[in-house]
């Protein structure tokens, strides 16, 4: 191409940017569609291509924004239900409805149950928590800590209060205060662990029958010790027998066959009647020492009132005895097990 030619063009031709991002247009003049008609097309074909792109992008922001929303295009509004366990989140705690079939006992209590957790440790943190088994679980928790305390120094008390009592007498003792402890460890472990799992559910409440039958069988070996004291034959009969029945009574107890809610009659029958079997050395001691002797000499009446409130807690749980809501936190178990060891207690150190 000649110099002056060149000269020319770049005199005569004008530049101009759109203000676009990524876009620029070269608009040649006229006089270049004449000699550069192949430069001028390509020039504005690139143009029209940018231009389009522009359009479509505007176009599709447009639609996407500024377009209105149909009635079937809004999203649905959140249901009741959705609100309801919003709410009970916020304090971990949900209704008698919410539970797995398995876990709901009592529909009288509706509220403030926990959550089924499938980790110990979740469930352990409910031991600092408010809850429906926050009352079952510390009256058990306080009683073995305290039961625990007086086995570890039942000893050392008879050797500043009873320093000439025999060996067998601090042993016997011991006994009573040590299946206390395992009563109530074990029940402590079960309201605590109960929403765990049914597996482990299960398997505490097994062991929290286990601890009532060790707790049971302790007062019988130590009544039966004070009732009896110089009568060493009938001391082992009436241990025979208790040891017996209370055997029977575990291997029902941890048999499958016998769990569940439609057997729970037939395992408070077997506590009761096991209760029941401790009006044979009652009445054996009245016919051998007689009345006032049993009385002054056993402490009869406060064995009485443990059988009878022993009774008692029984026939409440079996029938389920309904609360009102006022008693959410609290289950007929607590109030049982509290007034029958208090009244044992008091019967031991009167």
């Amino acid at each position: 191409m000649p110099h002056h030619t060149q000269r020319y063009l770049y005199k005569h031709k004008t530049i101009s940017s759109s203000y676009l991002p990524n876009t620029l247009s070269i608009h040649p003049h006229p006089i270049h569609q004449c000699l550069f008609p192949s430069l001028s097309q390509s020039s504005n074909v690139k143009q029209i291509h940018l231009q389009n792109k522009m359009d479509t992008s505007k176009l599709e922001d447009f639609a996407i924004s500024n377009l209105p929303q149909s009635e079937s295009d809004k999203p649905p509004e959140p249901p009741v239900y959705r609100q309801i366990l919003t709410q009970a989140s916020h304090t971990g705690l949900i209704t008698y409805d919410d539970l797995p079939s398995w876990h709901q006992d009592n529909p009288s209590i509706y509220t403030s149950y926990r959550p089924i957790t499938h980790s110990i440790p979740r469930s352990l943190k409910s031991l600092f928590t408010l809850h429906n088994e926050t009352l079952n679980i510390h009256t058990h928790s306080l009683p073995f800590l305290t039961c625990l305390l007086l086995t570890g120094l039942i000893f050392y008390i008879f050797s500043i209060y009873f320093p000439h009592s025999p060996l067998v007498d601090k042993f016997i003792f011991a006994i009573f205060f040590l299946t206390t402890t395992i009563c109530m460890g074990l029940s402590t472990g079960y309201h605590t662990l109960m929403n765990h799992s049914k597996g482990v559910a299960g398997i505490w409440l097994r062991l929290d029958f286990c601890g009532i039958v060790v707790a049971i069988l302790g007062d019988f070996v130590t009544g039966i010790y004070v009732a009896f004291y110089c009568e060493w034959r009938l001391q082992v009969g009436y241990w025979v027998m208790i040891i017996t029945l209370t055997s029977t009574i575990l291997i029902l107890l941890l048999h499958p066959h016998f769990q569940g809610l439609q057997w729970r009659t037939f395992r408070v029958c077997m506590f009761i009647g096991t209760a029941c079997s401790a009006f044979a050395p009652i009445i054996n001691g009245i016919v051998y020492f007689g009345w006032h002797e049993v009385v002054r000499g056993t402490g009869m009446p406060w064995y009485l009132g443990e059988g009878g409130l022993l009774v008692l807690g029984a026939v409440v749980y079996a029938v389920s005895f309904s609360f009102s809501s006022k008693f959410n936190f609290s289950h007929s178990c607590s109030g049982r097990k509290g007034c029958l060891f208090s009244w044992d207690y008091l019967g031991r150190f009167r």
